[in-house]
């Protein structure tokens, strides 16, 4: 069965289906043989519409909560973009040609614009990752500054909860500060998007640790956004200058499905209101077996191994949902691990090699 070219519930008679892998890397279909004796389905339930570049043009023009970029733009010397990294799906070179008009409207050359590609404490980029997340066009366009552990940042504030905040030196020495990237289920804030791509986007190792570690959250993917977490996160972007955000919705395919651009707080919470119906499914009954393989998403690049039972957190469009036979014995478990090569959480962060999940 071939995901992206279906959104019904089906079984398949052999027990096989296709799922894809290496996001930004092929888009390589994988084949998984299950036990006859399984009943296995796909859930397929993201949206198939997509928007073409005038929708998109439009989305921009029409800013929820916001003056128009251009607007907004206006006067400004130094303009950072912050963009997500390849970790996740999201079609930045689709969505940075637009956004750069909006700010040649208002002035602006390219030689005023720095994007940063926001790695929180994820590995920096190579080049050729830098190239396939913005394309080479506009990675040869910009200046262009990767941000991750160990990168150049500046103090902007302590925050409400009396965290030290440190923001890359770019963002804190812009103007204008506008955040491109999408709203997926998140462990932490329920969904991304808005001001997380700057809390802990682009904020130095002390202070991602301490957001993650001392304020609680929405308790699991597609939680409320409406959390200590969030608000936190939220006060200290608007400290550092975010202004704009855009912030996609996609399709399985990865395609944009639907667009929320303005400010990062209403922006934020549309979208992901917006993506709640196609970011949830039924959670299986215990006796079922999910695979929610880490491949299908580009998260696969930080060795991710998701513990939820839900959409995979960088492209909601499915899950396999398997129920097996009880099993019977040791040997039968570890057949089935045998026959199908991962790494199980064990629901406690740590999976079963040793390896850390990470939020």
């Amino acid at each position: 069965m071939d995901l992206g070219s279906s959104q019904s519930t089906s079984k398949t008679p052999a027990n096989t289906i296709r799922i894809r892998v290496g996001a930004w890397f092929g888009d390589e279909p994988v084949r998984l043989d299950f036990p006859p004796a399984w009943d296995v389905q796909v859930l397929d339930e993201g949206p198939r519409h997509r928007l073409g570049p005038e929708q998109i043009r439009e989305k921009l023009a029409q800013p929820i909560g916001s003056p128009t970029l251009t607007r907004l733009a206006a006067g400004a010397r130094r303009v950072a973009i912050i963009v997500d990294d390849i970790t996740r799906p999201t079609p930045t070179a689709l969505l940075l040609p637009p956004v750069l008009d909006e700010l040649t409207r208002a002035g602006l050359s390219r030689s005023a614009v720095t994007i940063v590609i926001a790695g929180g404490i994820h590995r920096p980029p190579d080049p050729q990752h830098v190239e396939r997340k913005l394309g080479a066009e506009m990675a040869d366009a910009c200046r262009v500054v990767p941000h991750g552990e160990g990168s150049d940042v500046a103090f902007a504030c302590d925050s409400p909860a009396g965290i030290p905040v440190f923001v890359n030196r770019s963002v804190a020495e812009a103007d204008l500060v506008i955040g491109l990237g999408g709203i997926y289920p998140h462990t932490v804030a329920g969904f991304s998007g808005g001001a997380k791509i700057v809390a802990p986007g682009v904020c130095g190792i002390e202070t991602a640790r301490a957001l993650h570690d001392q304020l609680p959250g929405a308790g699991g993917r597609g939680g409320p956004v409406d959390n200590a977490f969030r608000r936190e996160i939220e006060a200290i972007a608007e400290t550092a200058g975010l202004k704009f955000v855009v912030n996609a919705l996609l399709t399985p395919d990865r395609d944009i499905a639907d667009l929320f651009a303005g400010h990062p707080v209403p922006a934020q919470r549309e979208g992901s209101t917006s993506s709640t119906p196609d970011s949830v499914v039924t959670q299986p009954p215990p006796s079922s077996t999910c695979f929610n393989p880490a491949g299908v998403s580009p998260q696969e690049e930080q060795n991710h191994h998701h513990r939820e039972i839900a959409a995979p957190p960088a492209v909601r469009s499915w899950t396999l949902r398997a129920h097996s036979p009880p099993f019977t014995s040791a040997r039968a478990r570890d057949d089935v691990e045998e026959h199908f090569p991962v790494v199980p959480s064990r629901g406690d962060g740590q999976c079963r090699d040793g390896s850390s999940v990470e939020p």
